[in-house]
């Protein structure tokens, strides 16, 4: 369904909250569980036509959203006289002309429109592209020019995206008012998959061949009424506007991925299509304290002075309770890329990072390790006896060989993975810092890394071996940062106990929250980090006593 993910569009729309939204024919369940966090009033227009099934009146009731069903025959107007529509919501085939005219009626200064149009015979499959459906493509040209013409009656800043799918979920909306425009709103997407990656590049060799629409079958059109009287700064775009001082703003979305910690990141460019910042927007209080953290962190890394890589810095901070805003710079070089195998300049960039950040802790008092403890605690009723009791026992090899030896600890990014870093002339630049811990592990985010490349590469094989057994290259690496860091391999095998059980007890947590344990027993992840969870105690019981 087209609407899926509408709901992320109120980051286009506004920062603050949508008092009342007016939806015209029957939404999916998908997009009223996606309004469910929002506290505004729906009205929804149908007509005698439409048909509202019993799913629909029980997700209603389930998630207690303010509804209000109006049903319109043929001819009749909108009944709000007295309200304030802060949003109209286009997604069916109401007459546009007649549409339109109510809509400037009820529709309050600085308010939006949205118009939604669906090329349906146009599939996400690169193969499909040229199957488009013209008459659809002319009717949302039409609707466009009927809006641009009621510009001089009221309404400004109309301009049209695209919404890209992933999978089933709408994930990037992304402008196409130029073809620069296009093709650097594309940075916004990086696919690890090389089947995604042949469509990013066909997608922007069509675009600069003038055939964007054969790549990009949804579309919308969203136009603000002029508020000639009214200062509407709690809009996103106008908010940028301010923080960069220009008036030519454009901004393309991803609107996250799917999970308990779900968000929207915004890339800022220029009219012309030059990238020059990034925002990240939270809408709920566990998301936005990630925010809130990677602010924390990059103002504390911006401090150390690194000199063997490069992160954003905090351009403008915000957070209001409902929302929580975080503006930072671009660090993405026009040549760079994201390569799959570390390499000395990842190596050297954490290094540096430990050393310049590191203290002497006994382990048992550590932060890092008190997390851990107590989030195991927090989940071991949630999950089954085999995790509870494998975990558990992670935990007491830790706690009785390293619980009063001093080791090192220091800041780790904990997200450390090829889609996080690029490289440019052997510089490493760092994005994504919102998991970042002040103190953990050595060799936790080298361990991260190569773990995480091969499960996103499906390479299972090589993942279900004894970790250290397999890669001579890697552990040459390992042991470069050994010494970089001053830190003892003997050390070792426990940094890869406390990493595996640290970074599986975080994703049974958040899985079992968002999805329930019936997903973790599906997921072949969880299997693998299992296997790798067991191989690791055996090292250690078998070979380390330390």
């Amino acid at each position: 369904m087209l609407d899926t993910r509408i709901s992320e569009w109120k980051y286009l729309i506004s920062l603050k909250e949508l008092k009342n939204i007016l939806m015209l024919g029957i939404p999916s369940i998908q997009l009223l569980k996606g309004l469910s966090t929002l506290k505004s009033k729906i009205y929804i227009i149908f007509s005698s036509e439409d048909f509202i099934n019993t799913e629909f009146e029980y997700m209603k009731k389930e998630i207690e959203l303010k509804i209000e069903l109006v049903q319109l025959k043929k001819n009749d107007t909108f009944p709000f006289l007295d309200e304030s529509i802060d949003l109209i919501i286009i997604t069916n085939s109401f007459e546009i002309d007649k549409t339109l005219s109510e809509c400037e009626r009820v529709l309050v200064p600085g308010g939006h429109i949205v118009i939604f149009a669906q090329n349906k015979n146009c599939g996400v499959n690169i193969t499909k592209f040229i199957n488009r459906d013209k008459d659809t493509q002319s009717n949302f040209n039409l609707i466009q020019e009927d809006l641009v013409k009621k510009n001089l009656s009221g309404y400004k800043n109309i301009k049209t995206y695209a919404l890209l799918p992933s999978l089933k979920d709408v994930r990037w909306i992304i402008p196409i008012q130029s073809v620069k425009l296009i093709t650097n709103s594309l940075t916004l997407y990086q696919p690890s998959l090389i089947s995604a990656k042949l469509k990013k590049k066909l997608s922007i060799i069509l675009s600069k061949a003038g055939l964007t629409k054969l790549w990009t079958p949804f579309r919308v059109i969203i136009a603000e009424k002029n508020c000639s009287n009214i200062e509407n700064k709690q809009n996103l775009t106008d908010l940028l506007k301010d923080i960069f001082d220009r008036k030519d703003i454009e901004i393309a979305l991803f609107t996250g991925t799917r999970g308990y910690y779900r968000k929207t990141t915004a890339q800022v460019m220029t009219g012309k299509g030059d990238i020059i910042a990034y925002a990240k927007i939270a809408d709920n209080s566990h998301t936005g304290m990630l925010v809130e953290n990677e602010a924390h962190t990059l103002n504390k890394i911006k401090s150390l002075d690194l000199v063997n890589g490069i992160v954003p810095e905090v351009i403008y901070f915000n957070n209001t309770g409902e929302k929580t805003l975080l503006v930072q710079s671009t660090i993405k070089p026009p040549f760079s890329y994201s390569p799959y195998n570390i390499s000395d300049s990842h190596v050297e960039f954490l290094a540096e990072l430990f050393n310049k950040t590191a203290k002497r802790i006994k382990f048992k008092e550590s932060v890092c390790f008190k997390k851990l403890k107590k989030r195991i605690e927090d989940i071991e009723k949630r999950i089954s006896n085999d995790w509870s009791a494998i975990l558990q026992k992670s935990i007491d090899i830790l706690n009785d060989n390293l619980g009063e030896k001093e080791i090192s600890v220091a800041l780790c990014h904990i997200d450390f993975t090829p889609w996080n870093i690029l490289i440019d002339n052997k510089k490493i630049f760092v994005t994504d810092w919102e998991s970042a811990e002040p103190e953990s592990m050595p060799f936790y985010d080298m361990l991260h890394f190569e773990i995480q490349k091969h499960l996103v590469l499906k390479n299972t094989k090589i993942l279900s071996k004894p970790f250290l057994n397999r890669d001579r290259r890697f552990n040459n690496l390992l042991r470069k940062y050994s010494l970089l860091t001053n830190s003892d391999t003997n050390l070792l095998n426990y940094c890869i106990l406390f990493y595996l059980c640290d970074n599986i007890a975080f994703y049974l947590d958040i899985t079992e929250k968002y999805w329930g344990y019936n997903e973790i027993e599906k997921d072949i992840t969880f299997e693998i980090k299992k296997k790798l969870l067991d191989n690791t105690i055996n090292q250690i019981i078998s070979r380390y006593p330390y």
